[in-house]
């Protein structure tokens, strides 16, 4: 058995607050799409579900949070 800890698992129950910073961060949307399951980042843009969960972050930057990207809400 391995003996690294990985993000999910080294966050415990008592650390509630650091565990929702972790899921209100936004990533870009070519890790949203990773983390959606590998889906295709233009499939991400279109499907109604995610569309207004899309963040505009610059002129050219969009990303989501990684709450909407696990789909936890």
């Amino acid at each position: 058995m391995s003996n690294r800890i990985t993000t999910y698992t080294s966050l415990s129950p008592t650390d509630r607050v650091a565990y929702e910073q972790w899921l209100d961060q936004i990533v870009d949307l070519s890790e949203a799409a990773k983390l959606r399951g590998g889906v295709h980042v233009a499939t991400l843009k279109r499907a109604p579900a995610t569309k207004d969960k899309i963040i505009r972050l610059s002129a050219r930057r969009v990303g989501m949070r990684r709450r909407h990207a696990l789909m936890l809400e």
